[in-house]
Formats: C-alpha cells, structure tokens, sequence
C-alpha cells in the first residue's frame, strides 16, 4: 500500500508562504493591502477573446454591434471582436489550412453547410447543446435541418427569410382586384394591372416575372421536388416541373405581363409601375419610407392543385474547426439566438429570427409581417445534399433564363438542366 510521502520542511514553508500570499490577493481585482497597510490595486482578468466573423457592412453590422455590445456589457468572462470578411468559405478554408487567424464564430449562410462539414471544416455541436440543455425546438425546424450534416448539428439559426408578393394596394384597388390567393388569381390580377402604350411599349406591368432563382418557389408550389427520394439525382424535369414554366411562358409570352429589362436601372415597385413582385423582408424598411407609396404583403399563392410553397433562406451562427475559444463562441451563440434577444435583433436589423417563438412578439403580427410567418410557417429549405448549390447555379438558372429570354423552349431548359445537374 502506498504511503502519502511526507513534504520536506523546506517545500511545506514554501507552500505556506504562497498560501498566505494568495489569501491576501482578489482574483477578481479591486483594492487590497500590503504588509506596511498600504492600500494595493490588483488588476481583474481580462475576459477572453471571442473573434467573430461575418461580412456585414453598413446597416447589416450596425444591427449586430447593437447586439454584440449588449453581451460584452451583460458579462465580464467573455469579449466579442467582429471582423469583416468577404469571402467566409474560402477564407475559412484557407486559416484552417494554414493553421493561424481561425475565428471562434462564424455568421454562416446556411445553404453551404453540408458542402464545408463534408471537408471537416466546421465542429459538430451536438455535445455542447446537450451539456447546456439548449432546447432546439424553439427554431424553425427547417433552418435546423439546413445546419444538420449526416445526423451531426453544426451551427443554430439565426436569421430566416421567406419571400411573399409585395402588392401595391393603390393599384390594386383602383382595379377592384383583391391580393391573389392562387396561380389563377396571380394571372387574372397580372394581366389586368398590365399597361402597354400605342407602341406596345410596357408602361405599367401586372406582376414581375425575371428571378429564375425563385424556380424552386414555384416548384413547390406546382407540387415538385427539386431531387428524388434518396437524393442522388434531380427531379425538376417533371410534367410538374413543366408546369412551373408554362406557367411563367404565358405570364411572359402570351399575356405579356412583364419584359425582361423592364424599368432598368430605378425600381418601378416604389415609382408606381410595377405591381406587384417576390420580395423579402428586407425590402419592408425600404419602402415604408417611399413617400405616396401604399403597399401591403400576401404569402405566396397556391398552386394548381392548392399545393403551399415558399423557400427558406437565411444565416446561422457555426463553430469552425480550429476555433480556440469555443466555450466562449457558443455562450454568445446561444445568447444571440435566444428568443429574447432575436427579438431585439430583429427591430435593430428589420429580420426574421430563426427562433420561432420570438415571432410570438407582438412586433411581427402586424398586417405587413403577418404573410411572412405565415409563410415560414409552410416553407421548406432547398436540398442539403452537398453539390446542389452547384446544379442549381450552374446547371438550372442558366437554363431557365434562357427560356425566358426565349431562346429555347421549356421542355429544352428542364432536360439540359437536367442533364448537367445529374
């Protein structure tokens, strides 16, 4: 059995000394005394770094400073440092590499998640969210699946966004038309609030139809998916599919509601001319401030077999691997993204947060925010296979502008895009 050795003389009066030395300081700082009864100021700790990325700029930043200075007041242990980066992934990517400069947290757009936790680039979560007893039922549940990679969490919502059509209610009234409901109402009001002069020249248009990113909106709507079951292949190239683009064929071509180009270079939603369009919320503090102009905001409309359909888009807060203060990064993680503070967040920024139950507040049940949640409500995030965000860039949009540019017919564009997204 071993014997506890006893410590020579010499090392126990050491011991004894520093004991008596550390009794007499504060480790939290303040004033203390010296034999002599002196007073002594002793310095606190400094609280750790947390250095954060994102790359805001201008009101964006202005916005998340609020925030960050609140948590650096509201505690002593931990001290938020933003930084400005453009571009994050790559730049990310290159400070892991090299070893050096790895943030602590990073604002993420959520759509890369599965592609960069595919490369180790980003710490799983999931350990510290059961240490800390997060409950991750109150985010959207859509925005949590698009920062979850093969069943590990990576990062939490921060932000969500949805778009709804902006509708100009002067127009609209003056037409005795109410804000459409389904695609049948959409074309209807369109082709009614459409102006052409003698020339033919577009004066007024009923509705914008020139995004060919909105596609996936649509094809939720007409009731496609975008890729199969399992994942492994595209799924647009369907006689749903196909009706999202006859559908936007006759809108362009037939009844001649828009023309690409259109008003370019002003904005013909605020001048009066167009309207109405896809937006998002980040427009709303924008044309509340346009003077004469009245507008209001309805969630997307059904499709031809009554099918909801909207995309969920929008920033989360992740930990990259490397990262040297990640006790510290996800206390502010968890922070930013309570309820209270997305809340608080959201008046600075003009967003919706991506917890769910602050839009409980009453500051997002107004008649211009109410077709936001109501849509977030039955929106689906884009598929998180990683890749897609390449079949969707590289292969889908730039067939689908072609088509609306009339250079080649729908069933052309869906199976080239087809082909090149396989």
């Amino acid at each position: 059995m071993l014997r506890a050795l006893r410590p020579p003389a010499m090392v126990l009066a050491t011991a004894l000394l520093a004991a008596g030395l550390a009794a007499c300081s504060s480790p939290s700082g303040g004033s203390t005394t010296s034999d002599t009864g002196t007073p002594v100021t002793t310095s606190a700790a400094a609280p750790e770094e947390i250095r954060l990325w994102s790359s805001w700029k201008g009101s964006d930043l202005a916005a998340a400073q609020t925030l960050i200075d609140q948590y650096n007041a509201s505690q002593t242990q931990y001290k938020v440092v933003h930084q400005f980066v453009d571009p994050i992934q790559q730049s990310l990517l290159t400070a892991e590499a090299s070893g050096s400069g790895v943030p602590d947290l990073v604002v993420w757009d959520r759509f890369s998640t599965s592609l960069y936790a595919s490369k180790g680039a980003l710490m799983p979560l999931d350990d510290l969210i059961a240490a800390k007893g997060i409950d991750t039922s109150q985010f959207y549940q859509e925005a949590l699946k698009e920062l979850t990679y093969q069943g590990g969490t990576y990062g939490l919502p921060l932000t969500v966004d949805v778009r709804v059509i902006f509708y100009n209610k002067t127009l609209l009234a003056a037409a005795g038309l109410q804000p459409p409901t389904t695609w049948a109402e959409l074309k209807q009001a369109a082709s009614a609030l459409t102006t052409r002069d003698a020339s033919g020249t577009l004066t007024q248009s009923g509705f914008q139809v020139q995004d060919a990113g909105l596609f996936s909106i649509w094809c939720l709507q007409a009731g496609c998916q975008l890729v199969n079951a399992d994942q492994t292949a595209t799924a647009f190239n369907s006689p749903a599919g196909r009706s999202v683009l006859d559908f936007w064929g006759d809108l362009l071509f037939t009844s001649k509601v828009y023309d690409l180009g259109f008003a370019d270079g002003s904005d013909p939603f605020a001048a009066g001319t167009l309207a109405m369009m896809y937006d998002g919320p980040w427009d709303i503090g924008k044309y509340n401030d346009v003077a004469g102009l009245e507008w209001g905001a309805v969630a997307p409309p059904a499709g031809p077999n009554g099918d909801r359909g909207a995309i969920m888009g929008g920033m989360g807060l992740v930990i990259p691997t490397g990262a040297k203060n990640t006790d510290g990064a996800f206390d502010f993680m968890t922070w930013w993204t309570d309820a209270t503070q997305a809340v608080v967040y959201s008046k600075a920024s003009g967003v919706f947060p991506g917890n769910q139950k602050a839009t409980e507040d009453p500051y997002f049940q107004t008649d211009q925010y109410k077709p936001f949640v109501e849509a977030l409500a039955f929106a689906k995030i884009r598929p998180t296979v990683a890749g897609y965000s390449d079949v969707e860039g590289q292969a889908l949009t730039p067939q689908l502008q072609k088509f609306m540019a009339g250079e080649i017919d729908a069933a052309t564009a869906l199976s080239t895009a087809q082909t090149l997204g396989d």
